[in-house]
């Protein structure tokens, strides 16, 4: 497998969803963000990587 760092020389870690009581105003805060290319990129590797050592 190509070395995992020159995909993402980073970190490998996302919230896709964050979510918290706003302390002034009591809210209910949401966000959500979309994983970044970099690290769909090393998730899609990943998984064709595994897909080809699993057992039967």
């Amino acid at each position: 497998m190509e070395n995992c760092f020159e995909i993402c020389p980073r970190h490998a870690l996302h919230a896709k969803t964050l979510g918290f009581t706003h302390p002034l105003s009591g809210m209910e805060m949401n966000f959500e963000s979309p994983l970044p290319n970099d690290m769909a990129q090393l998730v899609d590797r990943w998984r064709s990587y595994t897909a080809g050592r699993r057992m039967a």
